[in-house]
């Protein structure tokens, strides 16, 4: 019974959880995940460049 609650299994949920919430409190926009400096969002060349998680 207890056999597929695993430490992977409780990992899995937590982050399929986490990016679905996300997801749907931005409307499905994937670029929720990265922060876009000013840079490129307002075209600023002197602006932040953001981060995208690399």
């Amino acid at each position: 019974m207890r056999r597929w609650l695993r430490p992977w299994v409780a990992v899995l949920l937590l982050a399929l959880t986490y990016v679905g919430v996300t997801l749907a409190r931005y409307g499905g926009d994937p670029l929720a995940f990265a922060l876009v400096g000013t840079r490129y969002s307002q075209g600023d060349p002197q602006g932040s460049p953001g981060y995208d998680g690399q």
